[in-house]
């Protein structure tokens, strides 16, 4: 008798949560597409550069050899300073597989950011400076987590995760019993009750990997906003102190790159660096990112390195994933979770497939709950 109340209760709830699950997927339905949309195809953004810049993002013939060996970065940064005396280098993406060319991403005289691709084998510019979002993957890259907005982009893509996250946990509620015809479609209802049956089947199958595009974009969309409110009022001190004492941060002398990498080789002789950060602003550190060999596929490219000092270039601290905290690893591992990029192009083809799932969930459901509706106005 005791449990009578709670079996009441259950079919009440189950008509709440289908009717959260419609509300959140009517209200969501073009911001959520075009997110969903835009990922796919980011997730084949190494692929796409090389389709449509194939002369700056591809390195020549000639680089190309694998016997051929970067040039000291002493060497590059020189030529880099040459070519844009300018500007300043504020950080540089490194690909050191003879293919990919590098990123340099440099800051002209106004603060405005730029990039350009140089090939490291030869030290030569493949391309002239440009806006970040200036070629096409970049600007879906920026499209896909703020929609063009800025920060009202960022915080939209904050509540469509969560708006995914409830479509996620709702969708596994409603339909708890899946397993019982998870592998079957009869064939003789009609095609209302047929497309009503597909859409839940897809959405069970596919949820683990929204649940987990939905946790790691939130996540990264919260970092982002935090980290923007942080930054704004380190730079409205800074700017205030700056106008006081009427001084203009320039950068310090680049570091010899090649040696302090030899120092972050002493505590991890197999890293392999992937990205540099110099000491574009007051107050920061000169950074070495770059991942370590491990049989654990979701550690990032990014995972490990070090910091120095800006100007006197003393190591300051290294980091190494592999004794990292469990909540670190975590942190780190979102990256190949949302990309999808941790087995290589299989994961990346399934991340694309399921990530266009919500395209035929928006227009199933549509279609499910307009027939619904006009079923019962007749």
């Amino acid at each position: 008798m005791r449990l009578a109340p709670l079996f009441l209760f259950i079919p009440t709830m189950k008509k709440t949560l289908i009717k959260l699950h419609a509300f959140c997927a009517l209200v969501c339905f073009i911001p959520l597409l075009l997110i969903c949309v835009s990922g796919s195809i980011v997730v084949f953004k190494p692929e796409l550069d090389a389709l449509l810049l194939p002369n700056t993002s591809v390195l020549p013939q000639l680089s190309v050899n694998s016997e051929n060996t970067r040039l000291p970065y002493s060497q590059l940064i020189t030529q880099i300073n040459a070519n844009y005396p300018s500007s300043s280098i504020g950080t540089w993406e490194v690909f050191d597989d003879h293919k990919t060319a590098d990123i340099v991403y440099l800051i002209d005289p106004e603060q405005n950011w730029e990039k350009v691709y140089f090939d490291p084998y030869s030290g030569k510019s493949l391309s002239s400076p440009v806006p970040l979002t200036h070629d096409f993957t970049d600007w879906l890259v920026e499209f896909h987590y703020s929609l063009l907005l800025n920060q009202t982009g960022v915080v939209v893509g904050l509540v469509i995760s969560i708006v995914m996250l409830i479509l996620s946990i709702t969708g596994l509620v409603i339909y708890r019993k899946f397993w019982r015809n998870l592998f079957s479609l009869k064939k003789n209802r009609r095609k209302h009750a047929r497309l009503s049956e597909l859409h839940k089947k897809v959405g069970v199958l596919s949820t683990p990997v929204l649940f987990i595009l939905a946790l790691t974009g939130g996540y990264w969309n919260l970092s982002i906003l935090l980290h923007e409110l942080e930054h704004e009022l380190e730079h409205d001190i800074v700017h205030s102190s700056e106008q006081q004492h009427h001084v203009q941060y320039q950068p310090p002398s680049p570091p010899d790159i090649d040696e302090l990498l030899r120092q972050v080789k002493k505590n991890m002789p197999d890293f392999v660096l992937t990205y540099l950060v110099f000491a574009y602003e007051q107050d920061k550190n000169v950074g070495l990112y770059g991942k370590v060999s491990s049989a654990n596929p979701l550690f990032s490219n990014y995972s490990s390195g070090a910091s120095f000092d800006a100007s006197s270039h003393q190591l300051i601290a290294h980091w190494d994933i592999r004794d990292a905290t469990l909540l670190t690893q975590l942190d780190d591992s979102t990256r190949p979770l949302h990309f999808g990029n941790f087995a290589s192009i299989t994961s990346r083809i399934i991340w694309a497939l399921i990530g266009l799932t919500p395209l035929f969930f928006a227009f199933s459901g549509i279609y499910l709950w307009w027939s619904k509706k006009r079923k019962r106005h007749k």
